[in-house]
């Protein structure tokens, strides 16, 4: 296998966790809305979306960006 056959695989198994990641903390923060309120939750889920977003442009501008790959 050549580097750019494996960095496509890696670049693939890398979106399917974080979509396992993201599939899994929904219901979290669903229970954690039905327990503490809605406000809460929401305020929760709101905050752990931003520091999602933050992160991803984080670590693709860390990365070099998404246009030299």
């Amino acid at each position: 296998m050549t580097d750019t056959t494996l960095e496509q695989r890696v670049t693939r198994i890398e979106r399917l966790l974080y979509l396992v990641i993201a599939i899994l903390v929904v219901p979290y923060l669903l229970g954690f809305a039905n327990h503490f309120g809605l406000w809460v939750g929401g305020s929760l889920g709101v905050l752990v979306g931003l520091v999602l977003l933050v992160l991803i442009v984080a670590v693709t501008r860390w990365r070099g960006g998404a246009t030299t790959r």
